[in-house]
Order: C-alpha cells, then structure tokens, then sequence
C-alpha cells in the first residue's frame, strides 16, 4: 500500500487500518493456536471413523409380528378299533393326564368270554398234542407239564390215550391168534406132506411091482390098472397139500408183516394226526393274540402326556362305534411351538435360524421377561386372513415352555 493512499483515509480510518496490519503481522508472527488444529484433527477423526463404521457394521431390523402358542404336534385324537359299550368314562375335559392313564373303559363281557372259549380251546389241542405224542413214543403223558389246571380235559384225554392203546393191544393180539392159527395149519399140512410122501413111496413100489407082473402076463390088467389108479391118487393128494402148504405159509407172511408194521402204521397215523392239531393249535394261538389284544383295549390309555381338550362321550353306558374318537389331548411334554403370521413386507428380513424373542400378554414383561427361540420354519407362498389380507406363516421353536 502507499503513502499517498494512507493520507487521503480519515483519522479514524486510518486508526482502524492500523490496527488490522497489526493483526495481520501478530497472525502471521504466532501461526494457528493448538486448540483450533487438535480440533480439526478431532472432527476429520469422527469423520473417517464414521465411514469405516457405517462401511463394517450391520444395523439390526426387528420385525415385530403376533401370533399363538400351540403345541409341537397336532392334537392327538384318540380312536378306539373295534367299538363297544361304555362302561365308565375315567376323565374329564381340561384335566391333565400322562402317558398310560386310563381315559374310557369299555364293557369286558362279551370280548372276555370270547377269549375265554379260545384259550380252553387251546389248552384241549396243546392236551391233544401231549396225548399224541405219548402214544407214538410208547410214553405216559406228562399233561401237568403241558397246561396247569384244565382237570376234566386232562381226563378225556387220558381215557383216549387208554382206549388207543386198548385198540392198539387188541389189533396185535388178534394178528398174533391168526398168526398161531395159521403156522398150527402149516405144521399140520406138513406133517401130512410127510405121511403122503412115505405112502407115495409105498404105491410106486407097489406099482412097480405090479406093472413087472402085468408085462410078462402074470398079474391080471383089473390088479394093474387098480394100482396104477392108487399111485396117482396119492400123488394128487400129495400135490394139494403142497399147495396148501405154500398158501398157508404165504398167509403166515401176511399176518407177520401186519404184525410187524402195527406199531409204524399207528404211529404214522398218530403223527399225521399230530400235524393236523399242530396246525390247529397255530391258527388258535393267533386268534388269541388278537383277542388278547382286544381286551387290552378295553382301558383305552393315553399315548402322550397333556390335557384333555375334548370328550366326545358324555355318558356311561353308551356305545362307541367301530374307529370312533375317544377323547382329544393337546400334548405336552412334546414342547410348544409358536405360530406367527408375518407381514409381506417384512418378509425379506426373515430366514430360518434366526434367534426371536416372544412374550406372552398373559404375563407382565417386566415382571416375568419373555422367551426365547428360533425361527425354524415359513411358509413357500402366502395365506389370506378374514380380511384378506396377505402373510406368511411362521413356526418358532422355543427353548423353553415357563415364564
């Protein structure tokens, strides 16, 4: 600046410019103050961190969604197969029962008595089979050892097993008396076999002699002809004992073979006998185990533990028909679940295996806090409410089911 342009100022203006050149030299004498740079350094700090920050770190979105606590399962309904007359209904509706309690038992009459007929049935086939087998292993039976009790069958077939083996010793003892009478003919025809031979012996000496005589014209034809006749008669005679001989030893073959297999022809029998009551026995067995079944049945139990929701029986005496529902239980000791409906919008904020928070308004949350789970399910497509308005359905598996 020059000196011809300070004098045309004023005083004070001139005064006034004095003093700025003067604040300008002391600026530029001293430089910036210390707390003005550790200010600028703070801010460009902030800044940079903010950046960083906003660049790393993730925001949480909470979507806020209602819903109702159910359990894990569907309500359990239970069914009764075949039906029957009620006989007393051992619940009531919201009581809490476990696993095993009696909820209905039906009237026992009819399905007992049936169970009844079978198992005498079975224990008179299991006697059966005993005696059988005794019989073809020539044995006294041991029915205590099959069955206890059952006194009257246990006697029929002892009286059975006695009369077999009755018939049995009086099959063998008349083979055994035709046997004897047989081999007593035999030996009688034998013996006279004998004697014939010894006489034929006699008669062709005796027609030698005579047939010599009759050739050189010394014996009369009528004497030849009449021992000729003799010889041949005992020759048939002889022939036809012979021939009795082998039909009767033929016959005592017989009569031994019959004999002999007596014993193996019965005891085949008895065996194909004992296959037959087997068989039986097999067939009568499992209609007991069913039967059995069905008188398990009449206490109709509970499967799960919970609360009876519903009884459709209301009544003692009833009847229930074949697959009709006994009672409702909402199971318990399965867990509870939470089903919430979520809004279209907040969809895209969701994905299985989040953690979520639930609290129950029938609690205070200050008080009793809240639970907490896991999102474990949503639905592929949306759903339609009264007013149809769109959501997704959603299942939340609690860790715990108590406040």
């Amino acid at each position: 600046m020059s000196t011809q342009s300070l004098a045309t100022l004023s005083p004070q203006a001139f005064t006034r410019r004095r003093r700025d050149i003067a604040n300008a030299a002391f600026l530029e004498e001293t430089g910036v103050p210390h707390l003005v740079r550790a200010s600028i350094y703070v801010a460009v700090a902030a800044v940079v961190t903010f950046f960083v920050w906003a660049f790393f770190a993730s925001i949480q979105e909470i979507v806020l969604t209602t819903g109702s606590v159910a359990p894990r399962n569907e309500v359990r309904t239970i069914q009764h197969l075949e039906g029957g007359i009620i006989s007393k209904i051992l619940v009531q509706t919201g009581q809490r029962v476990k696993t095993g309690d009696p909820l209905v038992r039906l009237d026992a009459s009819g399905a007992t008595g049936e169970l009844a007929q079978y198992n005498t049935r079975l224990a008179a086939l299991m006697l059966e089979e005993e005696r059988l087998r005794a019989f073809a292993e020539h044995r006294e039976p041991n029915f205590d050892a099959v069955i206890p009790g059952y006194d009257n069958l246990k006697a029929d077939q002892t009286r059975i097993l006695q009369s077999e083996q009755a018939a049995l010793s009086s099959q063998a003892a008349v083979l055994s008396r035709q046997l004897q009478e047989r081999r007593a003919t035999l030996q009688s025809f034998t013996n006279e076999q004998k004697s014939l031979e010894n006489q034929l012996a006699v008669l062709q000496e005796e027609f030698a002699i005579q047939e010599n005589l009759f050739k050189k014209g010394l014996q009369a034809r009528l004497t030849f002809l009449g021992a000729r006749q003799n010889l041949l008669a005992a020759q048939g005679g002889l022939q036809r004992v012979k021939d009795q001989i082998a039909t009767t030893s033929e016959t005592v073959g017989e009569i031994e073979e019959r004999l002999n297999d007596l014993d193996t022809r019965l005891r085949q029998d008895t065996l194909r006998t004992l296959g037959t009551v087997t068989a039986s026995r097999a067939e009568v067995e499992k209609i007991i185990v069913g039967l059995q079944d069905r008188v398990d049945r009449l206490v109709v139990t509970s499967p799960v533990s919970g609360i009876v929701q519903n009884l459709p029986l209301q009544a003692s005496a009833g009847v229930l028909p074949p697959g009709g529902v006994v009672a409702e239980i909402v199971p318990l000791d399965e867990g509870l679940i939470v089903e919430a409906r979520v809004l279209t919008r907040d969809i895209g904020f969701l994905e299985i295996g989040q953690p979520v928070t639930v609290k129950v308004d029938a609690f205070d949350y200050a008080r009793y806090g809240s639970l907490e789970g896991r999102l474990t399910e949503l639905s592929a497509t949306t759903f339609l409410d009264q007013q149809n308005n769109p959501f997704y359905r959603a299942k939340i598996d609690l860790h715990k089911t108590v406040v």
